[in-house]
Parts: C-alpha cells; sequence; structure tokens
C-alpha cells in the first residue's frame, strides 16, 4: 500500500481534484489521508473523494500536519503532497518508483530534466536560490530544492525519525530531510513537472521565520 498525506488549509476550490488525480496515478491501493486546519469545506469535499479526513481546530502548521498523518498511515511507502497539486501525477509515479534505489525520493525543480510551468516575480526566484544556499550551509545537505511540496519515503525510515521532529511549519521539510541524512538513510531528488498554482498558501513573508526556527534548531 502507498500512503499520501496532503496538509489542507482552507483547500476546498482544489482538494478534491487532487484526491482523484492522486487516487488514478497511484491506484485503488493507496490510502489518502487529508490533514485539514480552517474553516471552509475542505474536509467535507476530501470525504466525499474517498480520502481519510483528520479535522484539526485552528491552524497548526504543515510540520504537524504531515506528522500527524504520517503516524496515521499504515502503507510501506508513504508521502506527502501539496494540497494544490503544483507536481503532477506522472511525476508522483516516479518518486514513488525511485524509492527502489533509495529511502527517501523527492521532488526537485533544480536537477535536470524538470519542467517548469511558472510564471512567477525574480524576487521570489532569488530568495529560493538564497534560502537553499543558506540551508545548505547550515545543515550541508548537498540537495538543490528542499522545499518542493512531494515527497516520498520508504515508510520505515521516515518513521525512524518522526520522533525526533520539532518543526510545525514550512521549515519541517529541511528538519526532515537533515534528520534523515544523520542517520543514513539515501536520499534522492528526482526531476518533476512544477506549476506555479495561485491556490499556495506560502508566502516570501514566511521567509524570515523559517530561517530563524532552522538556525535555532541547528544550534540546539
Amino acid at each position: 500500500m502507498i500512503s499520501v498525506v496532503i496538509p489542507a488549509y482552507n483547500e476546498e476550490n482544489v482538494i478534491g481534484d487532487t484526491i482523484r488525480e492522486l487516487r488514478d496515478a497511484l491506484g485503488r491501493n493507496t490510502e489518502i489521508i487529508v490533514v485539514a486546519d480552517g474553516t471552509d469545506n475542505t474536509t467535507h469535499k476530501a470525504r466525499k473523494a474517498g480520502a481519510i479526513v483528520i479535522k484539526r481546530m485552528g491552524r497548526l502548521g504543515k510540520g504537524s500536519a504531515v506528522t500527524n498523518g504520517m503516524k496515521m498511515s499504515h502503507g510501506a511507502v508513504v508521502g506527502f503532497v501539496d494540497a494544490d497539486g503544483a507536481v503532477d501525477a506522472a511525476s508522483i509515479t516516479r518518486l514513488v518508483t525511485s524509492l527502489k534505489g533509495c529511502d527517501a525520493a523527492i521532488a526537485s525543480r533544480r536537477v535536470r530534466g524538470s519542467l517548469i510551468d511558472e510564471d512567477v516575480s525574480f524576487s521570489r526566484r532569488v530568495s529560493r536560490v538564497a534560502f537553499n544556499f543558506i540551508v545548505n550551509a547550515l545543515f550541508q545537505l548537498g540537495l538543490k530544492d528542499t522545499q518542493c511540496g512531494a515527497k516520498f519515503f520508504r515508510a520505515g525510515a521516515v518513521k525512524n525519525v518522526l520522533p525526533e521532529m520539532k518543526s510545525r511549519g514550512f521549515e519541517f521539510d529541511v528538519e526532515l530531510l537533515w534528520r534523515m541524512k544523520r542517520k543514513g538513510f539515501r536520499i534522492k531528488e528526482i526531476p518533476v513537472r512544477w506549476r506555479h498554482r495561485k491556490e499556495s498558501k506560502f508566502s516570501l513573508s514566511s521567509g524570515p521565520a523559517m530561517l530563524a526556527s532552522l538556525l535555532k534548531l541547528r544550534l540546539s
């Protein structure tokens, strides 16, 4: 079984399509767990599309949502994706099949073979490069893109590090990869097709807080 966790904060406009695309790509033997914060109709639409839903009160963060969902999962392969479907379904399938040679297969927009459909500002692009440079300087990950929102793992590997996780927000991805690398798990970046979506909940204003949390983590 494959388990997919989707953190969702007020994603009623996209969650149904994302679940159906995942089901079509990965097959019926796929467990889809939506961890829903917020106040809109996400919970109803996710259940209608066939997902298991964990409903939480208040905005508790991507990191805590993914951790909650993974702890509930039953698949031998477990991963998480963004609710807006920014990484297309064919790429998700490629991530899963890539686990034959590693413990973590992560979507990357910065490796050869990636296709990027986006119309974003120059400042956002510069911020991505700067963030990745700082992250690699702090954590020595050797990765080109830690923040692309689709990552899949061998369940035994990722659940080995979940009890140590501290991050609750968007910085979760960096901490997770860092802890896995420290334990010797193999991480591979996989080229994907990525589409910038206006529905994305990430904002550049989150960057300073993310970096502050990561610096605190690294120095602890």
